[in-house]
């Protein structure tokens, strides 16, 4: 994996704090997904209880890409971010 793709994905990282505005629901699913198949490939850990709703939609949206490629997750992560500064912008 190349260090300007780390570079990248690591700025893209600091990038979500600053947008002008909190991405939705789910388009933070979407990057939690992404970014812990990027970082640990796939999912590890159990599948949490029907009643803990938030821990579910975050384990659902890790575990739906199972056998992504961790360099395709941090491809897919940067995207996801320049469409969000797209969208919403950054402060400062």
């Amino acid at each position: 994996m190349s260090d300007t793709l780390n570079e990248n994905f690591l700025k893209c990282v600091d990038n979500v704090v600053n947008l002008s505005k909190r991405p939705d629901e789910d388009e933070l699913l979407i990057l939690y997904g992404l970014y812990k198949q990027a970082l640990f490939g796939n999912c590890n850990i159990e599948c949490p209880e029907f009643y803990k709703f938030t821990e579910r939609k975050k384990y659902n949206a890790w575990n739906e890409l199972k056998d992504l490629d961790m360099e395709t997750a941090k491809k897919k992560y940067i995207r996801e971010v320049k469409l969000l500064i797209m969208k919403y912008g950054l402060d400062g």
